[in-house]
């Protein structure tokens, strides 16, 4: 009974700590590799998702950085997580000594096993990534980690649960150097007053707006790295014949979707991909050559020329959902207010399957 009790204060002492105080203790704490740095303030943050940006630093192998997520994230659950990184040297078909960067969450939604790693593909353990050889970073997107779920490092079991996060821990868990610029993560927004969803590819679902349930893509593997009536987004050519919606308007590399008046915006999801349509087999065993797409996604007013950035250059997965949310709760949308999708001028053509937009009234 007395240990009982005693493990219920502990617990309760636990989840008492800020997020503040957590990043304390576990840099304090570290056992497994040397801190070389801790950030604290990131360099963005919007209403579901933070960014750190920051001059490349080498990670040595078993060198670890320690990220700060802010309080008021804290009731949130994680949805996605990547980082930008890479070996230096020249492009090697096998690298005998590689560089591999792990990402795990500090979450206190798991008593006992609170340092969690994703459960998608992984080149290392721990969930890491390797590093490639290349004179630019390459980022990373473990995303959808309710539909991908999650490792504890004292039970490696997977499992679904959808978490919380307070601390985030990267360490290079190679036996080559690794340079590290950015880390970024997100959450699962909250249900929207107005919902506005828009299917392109037959079959795509985004399933259940908390556990991912039922998430389904129309193309990408499914199609042998196809993606049937996608609006395409490409510099270099007009889009697809696809049917859009009244309110979608597509100029080669650049979607506008006009907004409802009104009311606030509060996120977009769009699912999509990047993957050639060339159906080779690709080195992660999936179907097509892998693309370089960088999405953009901002507000802007058709009759004052004023643009609020939400996001800039957003690496694309070759299947997934990418979410945007808003910067400025306080803003309510204006007459001749668009949303516009970019990808980046000479990338690989993106592919959206569908989008999910959230609106919220102004009393929320």
């Amino acid at each position: 009974m007395k240990f009982l009790i005693l493990t219920l204060l502990f617990n309760a002492s636990l989840f008492a700590q800020t997020n503040t105080d957590l990043l304390k203790k576990l840099v304090k704490n570290e056992s497994h590799g040397v801190v070389i740095m801790v950030f604290d303030t990131p360099t963005s943050k919007n209403k579901f998702a933070v960014e750190y940006v920051f001059p490349e630093m080498k990670l040595k192998p078993r060198d670890v950085l320690y990220f700060y997520v802010p309080e008021e994230y804290a009731k949130l659950n994680i949805s996605r997580l990547g980082f930008s990184h890479r070996q230096k040297g020249e492009f090697v078909e096998r690298d005998t000594e590689p560089g591999l960067t792990s990402a795990l969450v500090y979450s206190k939604s798991i008593p006992g096993d609170e340092y969690r790693y994703w459960g998608g593909p992984s080149s290392g353990e721990l969930g890491a990534k390797f590093a490639e050889n290349s004179p630019y970073p390459e980022y990373d997107g473990l995303y959808e980690w309710p539909k991908k779920g999650h490792h504890g490092l004292r039970n490696s079991k997977k499992i679904f649960e959808l978490i919380s996060a307070n601390v985030i821990r990267l360490q290079n868990l190679g036996t080559d150097d690794v340079y590290v610029s950015k880390l970024d993560f997100g959450f699962m927004p909250n249900i929207p007053a107005i919902e506005k969803v828009h299917i392109f590819t037959q079959g795509s679902h985004f399933g259940d707006p908390f556990t991912m349930s039922g998430r389904a893509y129309g193309g990408g593997q499914n199609h042998q790295g196809t993606f049937p009536d996608a609006i395409t987004l490409n510099s270099k050519h007009e889009h697809s014949s696809t049917k859009l919606p009244r309110d979608f308007t597509v100029s080669r590399n650049k979607l506008f979707i006009q907004t409802p008046k009104k009311n606030k915006f509060s996120f977009i999801e769009i699912m999509c991909g990047d993957s050639r349509p060339d159906r080779v087999i690709n080195r992660d065993g999936g179907y097509g050559s892998p693309g370089n797409a960088e999405v953009s996604v901002s507000i802007e007013n058709v009759y004052s020329g004023i643009t609020r950035t939400l996001a800039k250059n957003i690496s694309i997965p070759p299947e997934g959902v990418v979410m945007i949310s808003e910067i400025n709760n306080e803003i309510k949308l204006e007459e001749g207010d668009r949303l516009v999708i970019t990808n980046k001028v000479n990338k690989s053509t993106l592919y959206i399957m569908a989008i999910r937009m959230g609106f919220d009234d102004l009393k929320r």
